[in-house]
């Protein structure tokens, strides 16, 4: 199919038109996702380059709000009240109750919690202050540049590791690691979690 090549002193690439890349518009003063043939051709539109991440010096969140914002993107909901949740398989993933479970000991949060029976999944229920930074930080819940950009580079790690937990697969004849998500947005910040990874 078509490519598209990059040729000058600081960038050189061959990429498809529909890469994603992660960029900062300068017209703006943003980070975000855009294609190769949404690129501005004036130099608006900077790749954040490929290499080791320094992240910032220090995280705006704590570790353990790294963690629940994981599960929360991934496995969570917001009820109209306002209350946050995460649920998760118990039958399935004892493992992973266990983990929402000590997230939640950490920030000394006593959630509503409550196993339904016929389906052995676990559901946590919260609403206070954490709750609302998740609310305000994920819009709809989708993971955000801006947010990433705030993280340390273990934060991006730990991150990483809790969405693949939620949402990702290991298949081990390929050696292969999927994330999946029904939305573009998610899957555009993930890339960009990806690379800072």
């Amino acid at each position: 199919g078509d490519v598209l090549v990059f040729d000058n002193k600081t960038f050189s690439a061959v990429t498809t038109l529909d890469h994603r890349w992660a960029i900062f518009n300068k017209a703006n003063g943003k980070m975000e996702c855009r294609r190769s043939f949404e690129l501005s051709r004036w130099g608006d539109h900077r790749i954040v380059r490929t290499g080791r991440y320094g992240g910032s010096t220090v995280g705006s969140y704590s570790d353990a709000v790294i963690e629940l914002a994981g599960w929360f993107l991934t496995d969570g909901y917001i009820r109209p009240d306002g209350r946050v949740g995460v649920c998760q398989s118990e039958r399935a993933n004892p493992h992973k109750v266990k983990k929402i479970d000590a997230v939640f000991e950490q920030l000394k949060i006593q959630p509503s919690r409550r196993v339904v029976e016929r389906t052995q999944c676990a559901y946590w229920e919260f609403k206070n202050h954490i709750s609302s930074l998740l609310i305000e930080l994920f819009p709809q819940r989708c993971l955000t540049i801006p947010f990433l950009m705030g993280l340390t580079a273990a934060q991006c790690h730990l991150l990483m590791k809790t969405m693949l937990l939620g949402d990702g697969s290991f298949y081990a004849p390929q050696n292969l690691t999927t994330f999946c998500s029904g939305r573009r947005e998610n899957m555009d910040a993930f890339q960009a979690l990806a690379v800072l990874c």
